[in-house]
């Protein structure tokens, strides 16, 4: 069975928030070093969310804001 880099990078956001299990990500970065468009792409990936993290400012908001929000977002889904 041949390499399939769709299902690689499927799973580059998983391991970039940190939300693979151990074994996932040993698995994933074997995969990644077999790959070097699929490393490519990872790197890229992880630079511009290394950017993303260091231009955006995160403020504080009342908690009536972040109710107003999720209501929202939520009427929104199901209309």
């Amino acid at each position: 069975m041949g390499h399939d880099c769709s299902k690689v990078l499927s799973k580059v956001f998983l391991a970039l928030d940190g939300e693979m299990t151990e074994e996932e990500e040993k698995s994933f970065l074997k995969q990644l070093q077999e790959c070097s468009c699929c490393l490519g792409q990872f790197e890229i990936e992880k630079e511009f969310k290394s950017f993303l993290q260091q231009k955006v400012e995160k403020k504080c908001v009342k908690a009536e804001t972040v109710s107003a929000i999720k209501t929202k977002i939520s009427t929104q889904a199901f209309a």
